[in-house]
This record gives structure tokens, C-alpha cells and sequence, in this order.
């Protein structure tokens, strides 16, 4: 078969693509995962785990780390603060946590990493494929493969979040407001 891993924020676009997968693919096994860099507003896992719960009952949260390094270590020693043109941030506090938590606890050998991204977010993940094999993640018997969100989360004529985000709005948050992180 094949798992999914799909990377959480609790902002509208991994919240989106966590619906969506939920809905398109109900049988496949998911790990929901969330990178905390050490720069997390405090009440950051609680929103987390509440969310996936609304979204993906029965669907654990997973907390990952960097044991190395935090955010405030990772300036401290570059003297700068991450930007575009210097996202070490991502690779150092993101990628690599999920990775290594992916390569510990997901035993199937086909595992989808999927990504919660907006192609207008950037001329980078505009470029992006939807789907694409990620060599880091392959080893023998394994195929990592790196998932962007279904085109169908950006195509809401004039909105600003995707369509499916507003399905999982928080109680008390009416359907037509966006989620409220990210």
C-alpha cells in the first residue's frame, strides 16, 4: 500500500490539504506531522492537536524537533535572521525533522511527504510538481515522494484561503472566514 505524511502548520494551507486528503484518499494510513521550530506561539500544539482532531478524527498529531538547534540558536550562530534568500530556517527546522521522524516511524516502503502550498505564494511553488520523487527520502526498498496540493485548493475566484480551509473552521468561526493561524 503507501502512508501519507502530511506536514501541519495549523495555518489555512496544511489545514486544506489535510481535508483533502482526508476526503480523497479515507483509507490510506496518515501521520500528521508538526515541526515545531522553537519560535511556535505558545498555544501553537494545543491549536495543532484540536484542528487535526476536527479534521482528521482518530489521526494522532506528531511533534517534531531539531535535538541540535532551535530557531533563537540558529540566529544566534548565522548573526541573521532567516529571509528568502537565506531559508535555513525550512531545511534546518522543518524538512529535516519531519525526514528523520519519517525514516524512524513509517515502515510502508511507499511514503507520500505531502505539502501544504499555495502556487501564489511564490514563483517557486508556483513551479512546483504536484508530485515529484524526493531522492533524500529514497533508500533501498523505500520511495519517498514529495505531494503539493490538488491545483483545485487555489481556485476560489477573489479568495484569499483556499475553499476547503473553510471547511474545518474552528467552533464559533462562521464557514465563511478563513482558519486563523498562517
Amino acid at each position: 500500500m503507501m502512508e501519507l505524511v502530511i506536514n501541519f502548520s495549523g495555518g489555512k494551507d496544511s489545514s486544506a490539504t489535510l481535508a483533502y486528503l482526508c476526503e480523497r484518499y479515507p483509507h490510506l494510513r496518515k501521520h500528521v506531522v508538526f515541526a515545531d521550530t522553537g519560535w511556535e506561539h505558545p498555544d501553537a500544539e494545543e491549536w495543532n492537536r484540536f484542528i487535526v482532531a476536527r479534521i482528521a478524527p482518530g489521526a494522532a498529531l506528531r511533534i517534531v524537533r531539531n535535538p541540535r538547534k532551535d530557531f533563537f540558536a540558529m540566529v544566534r550562530a548565522r548573526r541573521k535572521f532567516p529571509s528568502p534568500a537565506h531559508r535555513q530556517c525550512t531545511s534546518d527546522l522543518k524538512r529535516n525533522p519531519i525526514q528523520t521522524w519519517i525514516r524512524r516511524n513509517v515502515t510502508d516502503p511507499v511514503v507520500i511527504n505531502c505539502l501544504g502550498l499555495r502556487a501564489e505564494e511564490s514563483p517557486a511553488h508556483a513551479k512546483k510538481l504536484k508530485l515529484s520523487r524526493d531522492r533524500t527520502m529514497s533508500k533501498r526498498q523505500a520511495h519517498g515522494v514529495e505531494l503539493a496540493p490538488d491545483p483545485r485548493l487555489d481556485r476560489e475566484p477573489g479568495a484569499r484561503v483556499p475553499r476547503r480551509a473553510r471547511y474545518s473552521a474552528a467552533p464559533g468561526v462562521p464557514l465563511s472566514q478563513p482558519l486563523l493561524l498562517s
